[in-house]
């Protein structure tokens, strides 16, 4: 297989480029934003053609900047929308297969049971609208391609929202987080992990498809369950237990520009069944990432 990866200097591409290359007979083509401008279709379909033949597209890149989105929509539909759609086209013209990493802000977060593929999708924000667009493209260039909805990824290099709760936590001696807020965190390497299984191993799979790992949490429960994690490695935290605040409260002091949905706890019973066994829990995902990466992940950043 030759497959070429779009967005590959981000946090999931990274682990998804890496992945491959490990799988014999996998000849991976990495593609960063500076080697593919998806602000223009010419830009695009220029990178691809350099490309040359492959097999299958994985595309990771993103703007994922919620509240700069809801003040350039133009420039969050092309990115995550039209951008999309040039690349599912010159994939299936060449008989490749396409992946594309979509989200849990397609959904309104009206919906307090978790959200399955076929669920009515109802984005309340830029970002969202400009992510349920690019779905749209992608399916109606090939029905083969597939779009895998992931949510609150954390883990890897950048650490995400549990690397921030730790970093803030050894810095004082209060921290609250929003407790009304609900969703399914995901760990970056559970996310490339089932990326890669798809790729080879799930080529049945098209349309919509949900990964997460399994459990449903708040921003409070998934930052309590870090600092846990934290306290039993040893890091020197001024505060081992977080304070309760509201999304209302936080987008006030914040100043946010977009709505998030509320409720956006994914169901993944269609990738269970595909894989054979359901996905870890997040806790062993956030236990996984406190051991074994966030202590580099904090000195990194203090360099």
């Amino acid at each position: 297989m030759k497959a070429l990866i779009v967005g590959a200097n981000g946090n999931l591409g990274k682990l998804c480029v890496l992945r491959l290359r490990q799988h014999p007979g996998c000849e991976v083509i990495a593609l960063s934003r500076s080697e593919m401008n998806l602000e223009t279709d010419l830009a695009i379909r220029t990178a691809l053609d350099a490309a040359g033949n492959f097999d299958l597209l994985i595309n990771c890149a993103a703007w994922t900047d919620v509240d700069a989105c809801e003040t350039d929509p133009a420039k969050a539909n092309q990115v995550n929308g039209h951008a999309v759609g040039v690349m599912a086209k010159v994939a299936a013209q060449g008989g490749a297969r396409m992946i594309h990493i979509s989200t849990d802000y397609v959904f309104d977060g009206s919906q307090t049971a978790p959200y399955r593929e076929e669920d009515p999708t109802g984005p309340i924000g830029a970002y969202g609208a400009s992510k349920l667009l690019g779905e749209q493209k992608l399916l109606a260039a090939s029905p083969d391609h597939l779009a895998l909805r992931v949510s609150w990824l954390f883990g890897s290099a950048a650490g995400g929202f549990p690397l921030w709760v730790v970093r803030q936590a050894m810095k004082s001696d209060t921290l609250s987080v929003v407790s009304d807020k609900w969703g399914s965190p995901t760990g970056v390497t559970d996310a490339a992990e089932a990326i890669v299984f798809l790729a080879f191993h799930g080529r049945e799979a098209r349309g919509v498809l949900h990964f997460c790992n399994s459990g449903q949490a708040s921003w409070h429960d998934w930052g309590q369950c870090a600092l846990d994690q934290a306290v039993k490695a040893g890091l020197p935290l001024k505060t081992t237990q977080l304070g309760e605040t509201t999304m209302e409260a936080l987008a006030a002091k914040a100043g946010w520009k977009a709505r998030r949905p509320i409720h956006s706890t994914l169901c993944c019973d269609r990738y269970a069944a595909l894989r054979g066994e359901k996905p870890r829990p997040w806790q062993d995902a956030v236990a996984d990432y406190v051991e074994n990466d966030l202590s580099a992940s904090l000195q990194a950043s203090e360099l």
